[in-house]
């Protein structure tokens, strides 16, 4: 590598993790954009890095902080700011996602004397360098998606995800599909939608996120052709870099096209929690 090519792979995990948390955020802006805004979507700016909160939905998987400490070095008062946040908007729970290059060392401890418990979950952060790895695209029919699908993709998750109905999720699900800077595929079996997914790109940086398959389409390998097809329009795009987040156990189903690149630890506020990601 190059001088250059090498900072730029050292500061990878710093990149992915600022990418992740701004299009967590958007995703809530474009909820909270829904007439009406049936999940109380907020989003606040008073840190480092963007909040977001969903006040109608009970569960840390939906409201989380991302890259706490990955800008710059964080402090109590970061963490403070936190907890002020969703007190303020009334979300009891949330969840601190943080990555090993977090700085200061201390703060896992903070996040737990502001009352958060650390989870034995954790989240895995995979990766791949997209430079002369192989895309072959196969057979399977998969289409890029616009917004006259967005009902289409809401009721597919709904149905995927199904411990998320109550309430429903179905405008978190539809509230990005067709909008400027995301781009979603379906794969199609006798021309109906049975498996889905996002792409967002930034510069040479592609987040792949929001996939689901229905549950009786599970063993066909969709999700896969999906990814690839995701990860060859992203090169074509000129991205270099690629990163998605799964949850600890699931590594697997990804693990022939990422390579892991760290386990994020939770932390978690909550007198309940009705949905899992």
């Amino acid at each position: 590598m190059r001088g250059n090519e090498v900072a730029c792979a050292s500061s990878l995990p710093a990149r992915f993790e600022l990418q992740e948390a701004e299009v967590w955020a958007r995703c809530v802006e474009l909820t909270a954009a829904v007439p009406g805004n049936p999940l109380g979507a907020v989003v606040g700016h008073e840190g480092s890095v963007p909040l977001a909160a969903l006040t109608a939905a009970a569960s840390g998987a939906l409201n989380r902080v991302i890259a706490l400490g990955v800008p710059s070095p964080s402090s109590k008062a970061a963490v403070d700011r936190v907890v002020e946040f969703f007190e303020r908007v009334e979300q009891d729970c949330f969840q601190v996602e943080l990555a090993p290059i977090a700085a200061p060392p201390a703060l896992g401890d903070w996040l737990q004397g502001a009352g958060l418990l650390i989870s034995p979950e954790t989240v895995t952060k995979v990766w791949r360098d997209l430079e002369g790895f192989d895309l072959t695209v196969d057979d399977v029919d998969v289409r890029k998606l616009t917004a006259r699908d967005a009902d289409q993709v809401a009721g597919l998750n709904v149905r995927a995800w199904g411990a998320w109905q109550q309430p429903s999720l179905h405008s978190w699900f539809a509230a990005t599909v067709g909008q400027d800077g995301f781009h979603h595929y379906g794969a199609f079996v006798d021309d109906r939608l049975v498996s889905c997914g996002a792409l967002v790109i930034d510069n040479d940086l592609a987040w792949i996120g929001f996939d689901a398959t229905h549950p009786r389409h599970k063993l066909l390998g969709l999700r896969r052709s999906l990814t690839v097809r995701r990860l060859a329009d992203a090169r074509a795009a000129g991205c270099r870099y690629a990163h998605a987040e799964t949850r600890q156990g699931f590594a697997k189903s990804r693990e022939s096209l990422f390579d892991t690149l760290y386990e994020r630890r939770l932390f978690t506020h909550s007198s309940h929690d009705d949905t899992t990601r």
